[in-house]
């Protein structure tokens, strides 16, 4: 997983974060393709599945590694106990009972298995950990996260299908609610903040109201594999499929909510954002051999410019120029 932020001092130095399989977060320094440091994350969750970057400070989910999925009816998982204090009342379940593809109240699961995790927040200068962050009834792994403007709040979309709002500074959830019958994909922010946009493994793309504490605003109606374009597709016929997670941005606003960019299979679509929040599709974005799997939109005075990233390995630039 990626995430870039900037600093401000004499002039603006772009640096990107980078997650790895193994714990680590890198930061890098793009004008000068410069390695800067490392940090690991929790030891108890080894694996960094998002990451989102503010002006000072930057979020980290990790989970536990991946689990094969099992076919079998009956199974005994052992799970690590967390290290860290926030963690410790759920490490008392040290092992769970799983039997086929249902669970009991508040069980987490992917497939049939249960996936914990944790969020921690860093400061992006002296390259501490600040703290963890609560997650309830039991700590679950975050395929995503995003910052507001200035980093006072943090989304999460977790496995379980809930979303929660995060104050980082007091580290307490402010509200969570259920958005997705499967797992929530992609989490932002609207401009004005107000509300959340997200998409999950139900195919949703859903608007969200903060004020109304997580009250459906409307839902788009997109690409039918704009929710997860890599899913089922294979770079060779008859081959290994890639992973049924997307990671990365799905969808991206242009700066006034106005216009979306959104994935899809081989092409990219800018949808114009009209009354009651129905959506016309009006530019695609091709030049991709495979699924396009993750998408951003960058903001100028005179234009923008869309970035589309695909299962081919190429990432496309192309701006497009402000009426």
């Amino acid at each position: 997983c990626l995430s870039y932020c900037t600093a401000a001092c004499v002039c603006v130095i772009y640096q990107v974060l980078l997650g790895t399989g193994g714990g680590s977060v890198k930061l890098f320094e793009t004008s000068s393709s410069q390695y800067l440091w490392e940090v690991t994350s929790d030891i108890s969750y080894p694996r960094i599945l998002s990451v989102a970057c503010g002006p000072s400070i930057f979020a980290v989910s990790a989970s536990d590694t991946v689990i094969p999925h099992s076919t079998s009816s009956h199974r005994t998982l052992t799970l690590t106990s967390p290290s860290l204090p926030s963690h410790r009342a759920a490490a008392e379940m040290t092992a769970m009972e799983v039997k086929g593809s249902s669970g009991g109240p508040g069980t987490v699961r992917r497939g049939d298995l249960p996936i914990p995790g944790g969020v921690y927040v860093w400061d992006l200068k002296s390259q501490k950990m600040k703290c963890s962050l609560p997650l309830s009834p039991l700590p679950v792994a975050v395929n995503c996260m995003s910052f507001n403007h200035n980093s006072n709040l943090l989304l999460t979309g977790a496995v379980d299908g809930m979303i929660r709002l995060f104050d980082v500074f007091q580290q307490e959830c402010l509200c969570a609610w259920r958005a997705h019958s499967g797992e929530v994909f992609n989490v932002q922010f609207s401009s004005d903040e107000t509300s959340v946009y997200s998409m999950g493994s139900d195919s949703a793309f859903c608007q969200w109201s903060i004020i109304q504490s997580g009250a459906k605003v409307t839902q788009f109606w997109v690409d039918e594999s704009a929710c997860n374009p890599a899913r089922g597709w294979s770079p060779q016929p008859g081959g290994h499929c890639f992973p049924t997670t997307p990671r990365g941005n799905l969808f991206a606003f242009e700066s006034e909510d106005r216009y979306v960019l959104t994935c899809s299979h081989q092409k990219a679509i800018i949808y114009a954002v009209g009354q009651e929040s129905n959506l016309r599709s009006v530019v695609t974005i091709s030049g991709h051999s495979g699924p396009v799997t993750c998408v951003d939109w960058l903001h100028g005075r005179s234009y923008s410019t869309c970035l589309t990233g695909s299962t081919d390995c190429a990432i496309n630039v192309i701006n497009l120029l402000k009426n």
